[in-house]
């Protein structure tokens, strides 16, 4: 799934520079790649999934959004207030790092919200569990 750049930047609210257009156009590979890694990651093959019209726009809505993310954010992420004074210069910047993880700090972030959006539940149980052990007895009492 290739996202060209002018798509998103027909939806973006201002023009890009040249580098912020560069850093784009490498953010939209990586975010294909990781929607389809996702998409591997859950069991679905994503050319199969992708031949659906429906669920071919619902991943370049998200392509374009992660890359949008981290475009128009950029060095502001999880900044919560900033102040500034004129008097004896005084410059205040807050941030909160539960907003969003550090680790992917200047990538595109697949979230929770956007893998519910392309129908990929992450919220089940993971991994390999035993099975539940019989009622002692040969099953439940009162199916006797």
């Amino acid at each position: 799934m290739a996202v060209p750049l002018q798509d998103l930047l027909k939806r973006l609210p201002r023009p890009l520079d040249p580098a912020e257009s560069s850093r784009a156009e490498t953010l939209l590979d990586d975010a294909a790649q990781e929607v389809a890694d996702t998409l591997e990651d859950h069991g679905v093959d994503p050319a199969d999934w992708m031949t659906e019209p429906r669920q071919a726009r619902r991943a370049t809505r998200v392509v374009r959004a992660m890359v949008a993310q981290a475009i128009l954010i950029g060095d502001a992420l999880n900044t919560t207030s900033i102040a500034t004074g004129t008097g004896p210069y005084s410059d205040s910047v807050t941030w909160d790092a539960r907003i969003a993880p550090l680790t992917l700090w200047g990538e595109a972030e697949l979230t929770a919200d956007m893998l519910h959006y392309l129908g990929v539940h992450t919220n089940g149980p993971r991994g390999r569990f035993p099975t539940v052990p019989m009622w002692p007895g040969g099953g439940l009492p009162w199916r006797r």
